[in-house]
């Protein structure tokens, strides 16, 4: 897989309770060209978002421990940067609703899902541009 050079240096959160899951999912999208930055609950997703100078996109979790989930988390960055593209992944139904109200720019996945359903996904929400040239 190639990503071109939209995708080098994009600033990505990745919210993820499941260690190896969010590992796994920041190495292939460090591999792709994004600068990553992991947070292991909607807490500590919530201090990266407060204090950084903005993320080009967020990849979160819904159901996380902790006082803040994954749609806590996309509204908090969402009220920061209203035009932050979002993938919200789960492996509940039911979360079409929360994601609706994040439109327009969010893209729903659902778990188990494989590197190239995120790696669409995040074209979609990025307007194409998130990985151009994959094979």
């Amino acid at each position: 897989m190639e990503t071109g050079k939209v995708a080098m240096g994009r600033k990505v959160l990745v919210v993820e309770d499941e260690p190896h899951l969010r590992e796994a999912v920041a190495e292939a999208l460090v591999l792709e060209g994004f600068d990553v930055t992991q947070a292991a609950s909607g807490d500590e997703a919530a201090g990266l978002i407060e204090g950084a100078h903005g993320f080009d996109l967020l990849l979160t979790d819904v159901q996380m421990p902790g006082r803040l989930d994954g749609m806590g988390v996309a509204a908090r960055a969402r009220a920061r940067q209203p035009g932050l593209p979002i993938v919200v992944a789960t492996g509940r139904r039911g979360s079409e609703a929360g994601v609706d109200a994040l439109q327009p720019r969010c893209a729903l996945v659902m778990k188990p899902y494989g590197l190239n359903t995120i790696l669409d996904a995040i074209g979609d929400v990025c307007g194409g541009g998130g990985v151009p040239n994959r094979a």
